[in-house]
């Protein structure tokens, strides 16, 4: 028995020697066991002088395996969300950050390891970041870091780099040399091999820094032994957005927009304020992207995305319009949901906005090409007597509140036949712009002013010159004013509705009867759909939004899919049709038909009588050659536009809320993925 018991001291001895050594001989040539995590956010390892830098907690969550996102295959069974990803912008992407050559790599490495595991808990399963410098106009060329937290086994890859002819790096052809500080080494480079770059490399408890540049490796190991002090992370402009309501799972973002555009030589005048496109010049007057400063937020990614920026403006480089423009105060949460009581809950757009009325008609009408301003200007000079347009303007700024709201609803009106005004078929939304009066009698004046000149501006009943205003006086008083024009596309008229009720309304529409149903939606009538206001999404996306702004805009594109799907194939055939060029096909057309019907003519000096009958034979000739190009080519073009509106529908609903005055601004950006 004491024999026994002395055997057993002996073997407890030898193994607590053991253990001992072992540990001294990990410690010393690799890792040390007990070796603690990190324990600031890994940007107090970035300098603050950063371009750019982005960053991800749980990365194993979002990936089912990495790097397949975790909702992939639900977006996949979504209602568009085939045809998001089969869009060319999706495939593009995709092809662009194509990772299975390098995965394939990776697990074939990790494959030869007595361990199982995988790249995304190797490395950066817990949180990974990127950040660094803009170099020049090629993003490829860019200084960047990436730093990203890893378990045991990163661990002891770093430290086996002190040993490449140990784990066979040399024999890959792989050029391993320590990274000084001083005297003291902080890192090791690898250069050679297959790598298109040197790497450096450095381990920071659990966060390991891979660079294309010595100096971000130098620096992080410097942060780390002054705790962060002068980095990124504890620098006055970088701070994640609302830290109250974030759930550590976000990823942010931060960019330095002047680098970013010095670096890819961008002028900063986007949009374009003298663009072709009309809302590319509206949107270059009324803002620029080059007054961005230092952009800011954070994003939650899933079936539910939410993005918050925040951004500083260049005050000094603001035009005199865009100063007036972000001086107007925001508005609250209240306000918002207000103004939404007008809209039915299946509107698919719905904005409200405080913005100065006369500035955005300026910015408009100073964009409009010059033909088409002359006409407008023509109409104004015969009612108004003005020479231009902006005495005209000014008298509407003088007249309406500096607030507005646009909806947009499916146009499923029944028609009306005999009892409305003729119309052509093309298929449209019904919408409606809502204004506030500053001055009702003003408004009133306005109102009246068109009334007496329905000539100037083509108004006029379903006879050539009866009268085309009608007058509709609703329950409680509301009054509709029908003004018939028949170039009006798909409903054949303008209505207004004046009504009061919180608040003095204006409202202006392409349709009547959007206008009873926006009256009978606000006070609750029987029948009347339920508000926008008071919709569960609407409501929690105003709640979880800015606590003031400047705009706010809803979408659902699915309450106006069907009808935008509609409009896509009618304009698929209008540009089918126009496909066509008829200054090189017409002559030859005319000559031959010239040459079936009237072979004695000369072609040099047609008669008036046969050119007469020649034009009539021409044009039913193309038409029948567009129709027939129509059916051949049609569908193509059809199915290409409506796929597009296909791609609207893997939304449920969105809103963008956006406050801005001339020194910050703010944004939101919230999502719902209906994976139904």
């Amino acid at each position: 028995m004491r024999s026994r018991r002395r055997f057993l001291r002996i073997v407890l001895v030898l193994f607590l020697i053991l253990l001992v050594a072992g540990y001294g001989a990990v410690s010393t040539l690799l890792v040390n066991p007990f070796e603690g995590r990190y324990e600031y956010d890994v940007s107090t390892l970035v300098p603050r002088d950063v371009d750019f830098y982005l960053a991800k907690a749980n990365l194993a969550g979002d990936f089912d395996p990495f790097p397949r996102l975790a909702f992939y295959d639900d977006l996949e069974k979504a209602r568009g969300g085939t045809a998001l990803l089969q869009t060319a912008a999706v495939k593009d992407l995709r092809a662009a950050v194509d990772l299975q050559p390098t995965l394939a790599g990776i697990e074939e490495f990790l494959a030869q390891l007595p361990l199982e595991t995988s790249p995304l808990s190797l490395f950066g399963g817990s949180d990974l970041a990127l950040a660094g410098h803009f170099q020049g106009g090629d993003l490829a060329k860019a200084q960047w870091a990436a730093y990203g937290r890893t378990n045991w086994i990163g661990r002891v890859g770093v430290e086996l780099l002190r040993y490449p002819d140990t784990i066979g790096l040399s024999d890959q052809g792989l050029v391993v040399q320590a990274v000084k500080r001083g005297e003291e080494t902080v890192g090791h480079s690898l250069a050679g091999g297959e790598l298109a770059q040197t790497v450096y490399v450095t381990r920071i408890r659990d966060v390991v820094v891979v660079s294309n540049t010595a100096d971000l490796v130098q620096k992080a190991v410097e942060f780390e032994a002054k705790r962060g002090e002068d980095s990124l992370g504890l620098s006055g402009k970088y701070n994640p957005i609302d830290v109250a309501r974030s759930t550590g799972d976000e990823l942010e973002l931060y960019v330095d927009q002047k680098a970013l555009a010095t670096s890819m030589g961008w002028s900063g005048q986007w949009p374009d304020p003298s663009a072709e496109s009309l809302p590319a010049a509206v949107g270059g007057k009324l803002f620029q992207v080059g007054l961005l400063n230092e952009v800011v937020g954070s994003c939650r990614i899933g079936r539910d995305l939410s993005l918050r920026l925040h951004a500083q403006l260049s005050s000094e480089e603001m035009t005199k319009e865009q100063k007036r423009l972000f001086r107007e105060a925001g508005f609250d949460l209240r306000t918002a949901q207000s103004a939404a009581r007008l809209a039915p809950d299946d509107v698919g757009m719905f904005l409200y906005a405080h913005a100065d009325v006369g500035d955005l008609l300026r910015a408009l009408a100073s964009s409009l090409p010059e033909a088409r301003l002359g006409l407008i200007e023509d109409t104004i000079r015969e009612v108004w007597g003005h020479t231009e347009c902006f005495p005209l303007i000014d008298d509407i700024d003088a007249a309406v509140r500096d607030q507005f709201a646009i909806l947009v609803r499916p146009h499923d009106y029944p028609d009306e036949g005999e009892n409305g005004p003729p119309h052509d078929d093309t298929p449209v939304l019904a919408w409606a712009l809502v204004l506030w009066p500053k001055e009702a009698a003003r408004v009133a004046e306005l109102e009246s002013t068109i009334q007496r000149h329905q000539g100037a501006f083509r108004i006029q009943g379903r006879e050539p010159g009866s009268r085309g205003v009608m007058e509709n006086t609703l329950a409680g008083g509301s009054k509709i004013f029908e003004y018939w024009q028949p170039f009006v596309a798909g409903t054949g008229m303008v209505a207004t509705l004046s009504m009061t009720g919180e608040d003095s309304y204006f409202v202006l529409s392409n349709s009547h009867n959007l206008l009873n149903d926006l009256n009978a939606t606000y006070w609750g009538r029987p029948g009347a759909r339920p508000r926008l206001s008071e919709q569960s999404t609407f409501q929690s996306f105003v709640l979880g939004g800015l606590k003031s702004a400047n705009a706010v805009l809803w979408l659902n594109p699915r309450a106006v899919a069907a009808s935008l799907k509609a409009i896509a194939e009618f304009q698929a055939g209008l540009d089918v049709r126009s496909e066509i060029d008829w200054t090189t096909e017409g002559p030859g057309i005319r000559r031959r038909l010239l040459r079936e019907h009237w072979p004695e003519e000369d072609p040099g000096n047609v008669t008036p009588e046969v050119e007469s009958q020649l034009d009539l034979l021409y044009d039913q000739e193309t038409e029948r050659i567009k129709n027939e190009w129509v059916r051949e080519h049609g569908n193509e073009k059809a199915e290409a536009y409506v796929r597009r509106v296909e791609v609207l529908e893997v939304l449920g609903a969105a809103m963008l809320q956006l406050a801005v005055d001339r020194t910050r601004m703010d944004a939101q950006l919230s999502l719902w993925l209906p994976f139904d």
